[in-house]
């Protein structure tokens, strides 16, 4: 035979809107004798599993599978703003919802078939404990790595995450024995520690249109939340550090936790500053013996499931990790919350009454006091009369971030990671920042290349 190498042109595979592979082969003469080589393209894969964060997936009601939270949905916040704060306790409860696989998922699904490779997206209900959810991801690793058999590369998983999603991963991964069956973890903006904006939005409520849904104040939110072990585990854990929430009182600001924030705050029953207001517990007021009963179930919640989740967590993380955390002066999040006192036209401003309102409930007969002020009351003599009150409102964050995760929350000690990118993106639409994409792909094929396929 005549070798032909010369005449020898290689043809890579090129790919179509929907990543099916083809050869795009030049017409030549016979008496060429060109030789088209056509290289073969991979016909191994590696799953990819993308993690939403908090607020990220649809949930539906257990009684009549309605929809109870759309993601992005008009509609859906439309029908919620006249509701009332018992109508959000009861529907938003971790253990009356579960996730939503109904509407227009069908039509995504039937387009996604239209590609050659799946791409692998799980939903979870994040209202419960995100060790519930970590469960389900290790069910959901196996049925994934099941379905493409002898198709995969190696048996293992890619993991992206968002924000909580990145909690449920860990999890899973450090503690539920998944390590093995994952080929490594991007986190996108996870609250690594924890975030101090927990508590502002359990005391204050949340902002924007989510807000509508979940609660604008801490009236509205405080009943959901307070039953919520999902959200209640973003809270800032031991690792976060010292000091965080100030109390800025006259001459003397308050700084805490000193030791231990679940006893120091968010178990601090009767102090006005404490994370859970046993007043917000039961909206309805019927019955004042539900308000023990209640602060009982959190204080159950707190102790067996949040703490434990945060705590055994801390510092774990699957060894190819990647990780991109906000760091914008753009989108200031809060690093430190403090109450600071807007009250000092309204007491005698000779006489000096700083500290005096560390110790005290908080004073609000007619319910106002619900978003982001407290009045407090305290005595200033020996009668029942000599009583005097402050006003404390909740300053505006000022810390770099995403404005959800400050950036001490977000960034990870290097040295238990492959990579690390500060970005300037906003939490919820962190992976439309061009820089934090290019991070995601470039972390995985790093995970890609090291992979030997026999």
């Amino acid at each position: 035979m005549s070798d032909n190498s010369e005449n020898k042109i290689y043809i890579h595979p090129e790919y179509d809107e929907c990543g099916r592979p083809y050869y795009n082969v030049p017409n030549a003469r016979t008496e060429e004798n060109l030789v088209a080589v056509c290289v073969k393209y991979a016909s191994k894969v590696i799953p990819v599993i993308f993690l939403p964060g908090v607020m990220g997936s649809n949930l539906k009601s257990r009684r009549d599978d309605d929809p109870v939270w759309l993601v992005n949905s008009k509609l859906g916040v439309a029908s919620w703003i006249m509701k009332n704060a018992s109508y959000r306790k009861e529907t938003l409860d971790p253990q009356n919802t579960d996730i939503y696989d109904s509407g227009a998922i069908n039509n995504y699904i039937a387009e996604g078939r239209k590609f050659s490779d799946r791409y692998h997206v799980m939903g979870y209900n994040w209202l419960q404990s995100n060790a519930v959810s970590a469960r389900k991801l290790a069910e959901y690793v196996d049925k994934v790595l099941a379905s493409y058999g002898k198709r995969c590369a190696i048996k293992k998983v890619i993991l992206v995450t968002h924000s909580m999603g990145g909690l449920v991963a860990r999890h899973y991964s450090e503690n539920l024995g998944g390590r093995d069956n994952i080929l490594g973890i991007v986190h996108g903006v996870m609250p690594d520690t924890g975030s101090p904006v927990t508590y502002k939005r359990m005391k204050t409520g949340e902002d924007g249109i989510t807000g509508l849904v979940i609660g604008s104040n801490g009236a509205e939110m405080t009943p959901v939340l307070a039953q919520s072990p999902g959200p209640l585990q973003l809270l800032p854990g031991k690792a976060y550090g010292k000091g965080w929430l100030h109390i800025a009182d006259g001459k003397i600001t308050h700084k805490l936790p000193e030791f231990d924030p679940y006893k120091e705050i968010y178990l601090e029953k009767n102090r006005w500053w404490g994370l859970c207001e046993t007043r917000f517990l039961n909206p309805d007021k019927e019955d004042k013996w539900k308000d023990e009963e209640s602060w009982s179930n959190y204080w159950q919640l707190m102790k067996k499931t949040v703490r434990p989740f945060i705590e055994e967590l801390s510092g774990k993380y699957h060894p190819n990790t990647y990780t991109f955390y906000g760091a914008s002066e753009k989108h200031l999040s809060y690093g430190v919350i403090s109450w600071k006192e807007v009250s000092k036209d309204y007491y005698n401003k000779t006489e000096d009454y700083s500290g005096m309102t560390f110790d005290q409930p908080v004073y609000d007969p007619y319910d106002l006091e619900t978003g982001t002020t407290r009045m407090v009351q305290f005595s200033v003599g020996p009668s029942f009369q000599d009583i005097a009150a402050k006003t404390f409102k909740l300053a505006p964050p000022k810390e770099k971030g995403d404005g959800t995760v400050p950036e001490q929350a977000g960034r990870i000690p290097t040295r238990k990671l492959r990579s690390q990118l500060a970005v300037d993106a906003d939490h919820e639409g962190a992976y439309d920042e061009d820089k934090a994409r290019l991070f995601t792909l470039r972390s995985i094929v790093k995970m890609v290349q090291a992979v030997k396929i026999e």
